[in-house]
């Protein structure tokens, strides 16, 4: 007996994969050593080169 309701006998959805590599997220360190160079007047360039963010110009 069909009801019309497919979703009552699926499968619940896949959960997707956790995504390997390094995370669009910073760091509580990252953000730790971003704010202390702030502090200290650093440049944001600098900043992001001491993080391995952007190469060097």
């Amino acid at each position: 007996m069909d009801t019309g309701l497919p979703w009552q006998t699926a499968e619940p959805p896949a959960r997707p994969e956790e995504p390997v590599g390094p995370s669009r997220y910073l760091t509580e360190a990252d953000r730790i050593h971003i704010a202390d160079r702030l502090r200290e007047k650093a440049s944001v360039r600098a900043i992001a080169v001491e993080l391995a963010a952007i190469p060097p110009p």
